[in-house]
């Protein structure tokens, strides 16, 4: 199967959900919406793999970490809809810390119901926008529903993350008032 294939697939369904004269915006959300399941698939299949692939080792101190348990599920809300995996989880016996390193692997945040591009979007929108008004905007334009409370809870947890990297890298920059 190559991209005409695919192509042609996507045409079919599309008209044929179509009735009547359609703006371009029309069909542009038809072709989002019949494709959605479709990416979702390709993106939780994807994900699948990556956590398989993941060493079972501590994300800190790089020691293998003891098998609490090998097929814990996770769901994360992702823009093509609810992505759900399997991936192992441990204990360190030197952090004696709990780690699911797929997750390290992945950008996802051990607690945060959303993807990183979820996440992300969250982020700019209530930059932008309370997060009641942003609530609408990300709903509408990508289709994605997201409660006031997620926006505000995703976006303070971004923010909390840039500055973690900013003070990390704060010794990168060179002092030049001294």
């Amino acid at each position: 199967m190559n991209e005409d294939d695919v192509a042609n697939w996507l045409y079919e369904r599309v008209a044929e959900s179509l009735a009547g004269a359609q703006s371009m915006g029309d069909i542009e959300k038809a072709i989002d919406q019949q494709s959605l399941e479709v990416r979702r698939k390709v993106l939780e299949r994807l994900t699948q793999a990556a956590a398989s692939r993941e060493a079972f080792d501590c994300p800190k101190c790089d020691r293998s970490l003891n098998v609490v348990d090998h097929h814990r599920k996770r769901t994360v809300a992702s823009s093509f809809g609810e992505v759900r995996f399997a991936r192992s989880y441990g204990c360190c016996t030197s952090c004696q810390e709990h780690f699911a390193p797929a997750d390290v692997a992945l950008g996802l945040h051990e607690r945060a119901p959303a993807s990183p591009r979820v996440q992300e979007i969250c982020a700019l929108t209530v930059l932008r926008a309370p997060a009641g008004q942003a609530e609408e905007d990300v709903r509408r334009l990508t289709g994605i529903k997201v409660g006031a409370s997620t926006l505000h809870r995703e976006a303070r947890r971004q923010g909390d993350r840039a500055l973690e990297i900013r003070a990390s890298d704060e010794h990168l920059t060179p002092d030049l008032l001294t």
